[in-house]
């Protein structure tokens, strides 16, 4: 029996957009990515041979699979195959007619979606052909089987007979299958596999090395586990990932590969992804992060961090370790000496810069949870003296009252007002103490139709230490130095 997968582009634009680089493919689901399971669905199935259908190019795909160690090649022989942008449903089909037709039924999948099996109740099971109305669904994900040469193409919901028909070629394997169309489908999706099917999709069996008072940790390869770690049931820690001492790591985590948790953090029903570092003291609820980017499920805001104390890039980290010390204490105090008449003079001169600062919220908010809330801000065009005083100063007051009066609250890098609507925000990030003090960086300057600079704003922690404030603004100063060099 032979298969057939059909991808387009327009139906994964969330999954650029929040996980940039990412190959939708590839994302990862618990412990691999979309494709493997696909893979081993259709090796289940008895499929001999399929052909992968996608616009643009298959090679990261491609790569993955000849890289997967005959783990899938002795077993099902892969072809791919490219189609336009603009081909219809009907023409993908088409175009890959000299692979499909033939005498033996060929089953096919459109769209991204996951294909549960060995399901236990009877109206789990469903099968469908693709759409062919002008109206086509195009985000929906179809499935269903193919019987050449009785038609050519799909044309309708597959009928009763042909169920029975269906039922019988996959014997008792019933399959039913869910879309995957957004963040909030990914995190469910995921979710569900970790705490309900962990058998029925391969999940690595519980490591010799874990604590035997754990039986449901999934572990990869080359964890390390540090003393002191304490773990709950239904969580899966990817290969190469750090855990050091003192962590929670609660119910319902997923740790991806090359993933590092710093001590005190608590990640909780939350999805990590790859190369992502998670910095002290951070509650992470109900969110997947990626990166620099948290998304938060229910509430659906996004936070992009930049503080490499909070979460960031695995390889940003420990690149000089202590020798950074060595020149960064006598700079540090050099470069104050030299922005303090700067301060002085914007304190004592620069009144009427109030009048040009004023913050500007972003929101959107989308159904498909496609795009949620973001927030930034704009200051308005003025003198070159002004851009340049706004470069120098780094403190800006306008927010410090608002902060200190309890009216403004500061998550990651995103100001938020204390108010009912943002207390669910706020609270996902209970553990990390936000800085009264803030820092504007000036980075990819972009000028709206409103004649306007619209910039990125990067917030600090509070450290509690002199230094550690000293040095952060010290490299803020620096990098803008070195900018204009």
């Amino acid at each position: 029996m032979k298969g057939l997968m059909i991808f387009r582009n327009h139906t994964t634009e969330w999954i650029t957009k929040f996980f940039p680089g990412t190959e939708p493919l590839l994302i990862p689901i618990v412990n691999k990515p979309l494709i493997g399971y696909l893979l081993e669905l259709f090796i289940m199935m008895g499929i001999k041979k399929l052909r992968l259908v996608t616009e643009g190019s298959a090679g990261a795909v491609e790569k993955w699979f000849m890289a997967s160690n005959n783990k899938y090649k002795s077993k099902i022989d892969v072809s791919f195959n490219l189609i336009r942008s603009e081909d219809t449903i009907e023409t993908a089909f088409v175009k890959n007619k000299s692979f499909w037709y033939g005498t033996e039924p060929v089953y096919y999948t459109y769209g991204y979606g996951f294909m549960f099996y060995n399901q236990t109740k009877s109206d789990d099971f469903k099968a469908m052909f693709c759409q062919t109305a002008k109206t086509e669904a195009t985000k929906d994900f179809f499935w269903g089987v193919l019987k050449p040469p009785r038609f050519v193409l799909p044309k309708k919901i597959m009928p009763s007979k042909k169920q029975r028909y269906f039922s019988q070629l996959y014997a008792t394997k019933k399959i039913s299958s869910i879309p995957i169309k957004n963040c909030k489908d990914y995190y469910s999706l995921s979710m569900r596999i970790l705490n309900d099917f962990p058998t029925y999709f391969g999940l690595t069996p519980p490591a010799a090395t874990a604590h035997a008072r754990n039986d449901k940790l999934l572990m990869g390869e080359k964890t390390i586990l540090k003393k002191n770690t304490i773990l709950k049931e239904n969580f899966f820690i990817g290969a190469n990932a750090v855990i050091q001492a003192d962590c929670i790591i609660g119910k319902g985590a997923i740790l991806s590969d090359e993933v590092v948790v710093d001590e005190g953090t608590q990640v909780v029903d939350s999805i990590i992804l790859p190369k992502t570092y998670l910095g002290k003291w951070l509650s992470i609820r109900d969110a997947i992060v990626y990166n620099k980017t948290l998304i938060h499920i229910p509430s659906g805001h996004v936070v992009d961090f930049e503080d490499e104390h909070i979460a960031g890039s695995v390889w940003q980290k420990n690149k000089l370790g202590f020798i950074r010390y060595l020149w960064e204490v006598p700079l540090a105090l050099i470069l104050l000496l030299v922005q303090t008449p700067v301060y002085w003079y914007y304190l004592a001169f620069a009144t009427d810069y109030y009048s040009i600062y004023r913050k500007r919220v972003l929101c959107y908010l989308n159904k498909r949870f496609e795009i949620s809330e973001r927030w930034s801000y704009t200051f308005e065009r003025g003198s070159v003296g002004k851009w340049i005083f706004m470069q120098f100063f780094l403190d800006k007051r306008e927010l410090l009252k608002d902060v200190l009066s309890g009216k403004l609250r500061l998550v990651g890098n995103c100001p938020l007002e204390a108010t009912t609507h943002n207390k669910q925000t706020i609270r996902m990030m209970d553990s990390y103490e936000p800085g009264v003090f803030w820092f504007s960086e000036m980075t990819d300057p972009v000028i709206d139709e409103d004649e306007q600079f619209v910039i990125n704003e990067l917030y600090f922690s509070n450290h509690k230490m002199p230094f550690k404030y000293l040095r952060t603004i010290t490299k803020i100063f620096l990098r803008r130095f070195l900018k204009w060099a």
